[in-house]
């Protein structure tokens, strides 16, 4: 059931990149992406009140409130992070450092700090290094573009890969040792990431305000309808998405929880990109995606 439960988390996933991505072109720029994210986080908190309240809350233990409070903090800067990230260097790079962090993070942390768990064997290590590799055929395939990662990327790019990392490892070893439900989890998130992200975006206004700032990309009013149904959708995949992950992230180990979303992820990216957005499928992009589906093969083994 876990690698169903996986499967479901990477279809809403890929519906609520989407939707983000859609959000991005009708209400451009840094600022207005923080409100969608707050507003996003502040929904997906509302979902999950909801949940709780229909199916009853389970009593945490002490490892249980301190994950939920360590992924509602990892996901509040992973957002952040996120978005000043996408300004500086390309999706497809944003995407790596994601997917590089996401798998080795926990590979190294839930063994350390989870007597439960066991630790990775050489070769799932030599699996997790090929994604190395397949990162640079990623990164490569996004040079034709145009754009290149900038010096001043690489603070913001790597506090956005150990949050994600940090997010990813929180979210196992709550499902190892805490006690409550995955419902119980998402909610202590949310309510946590939508709580630091209003201070993220109050801090953005105080700070405009003082420089007397004008936002430079508004939302279009024509635009405003659209924009909000897409912020509902995406609002609701991402929690969909998430309580299916949490599920998951009960029933496999965590050398494979990762590389096996991005065996059916990555897929889904690159069919997204060549039928959505037009984007070309070149040599780089077949063999990043091989080297990532052999990552997942040994790191299973």
């Amino acid at each position: 059931m876990g690698v169903l439960f996986l499967f479901l988390s990477v279809v809403f996933s890929m519906a609520k990149i989407i939707a983000m991505k859609k959000c991005g072109r009708v209400a451009a720029g840094p600022k207005n992406s923080l409100k969608i994210n707050v507003i996003r986080a502040a929904g997906c908190t509302l979902i999950s009140l909801a949940v709780c309240s229909v199916a009853g809350f389970d009593g945490m233990n002490g490892i249980g409130v301190l994950t939920s409070v360590l992924s509602g903090v990892f996901t509040a800067l992973f957002l952040f992070s996120w978005i000043l990230a996408t300004q500086k260097a390309s999706l497809a790079v944003v995407q790596v450092v994601c997917m590089l962090f996401g798998v080795i993070a926990p590979m190294v942390l839930v063994p350390l700090l989870s007597p439960v768990a066991t630790s990775p064997t050489l070769l799932q290590w030599c699996g997790a290094l090929i994604l190395l590799p397949a990162s640079l055929c990623f990164s490569k395939r996004s040079g034709s573009d145009g754009k290149r990662t900038m010096l001043s990327a690489l603070p913001i790019l790597l506090l956005m890969g150990l949050s994600n990392g940090g997010s990813v490892t929180a979210r196992k070893l709550y499902m190892e040792l805490g006690e409550g439900s995955a419902a119980d989890f998402n909610l202590a998130t949310y309510t946590i990431a939508a709580a630091l992200l209003c201070l993220f975006l109050l801090a953005s206004t105080l700070r405009a305000r003082r420089n007397s700032a004008i936002d430079t990309a508004p939302v279009e009013r024509s635009s405003g309808g659209k924009l909000y149904v897409l912020i509902g959708i995406a609002m609701v995949t991402l929690y969909v998405a998430d309580y299916f992950n949490a599920l998951a992230s009960g029933g496999l180990p965590v050398h494979l929880l990762v590389p096996l979303s991005y065996i059916f992820s990555m897929p889904m990216t690159l069919a997204t990109d060549v039928l959505l957005f037009k984007e070309r499928f070149t040599v780089y992009s077949a063999i990043g995606l091989l080297l990532v589906i052999a990552s997942a093969i040994l790191t299973n083994i």
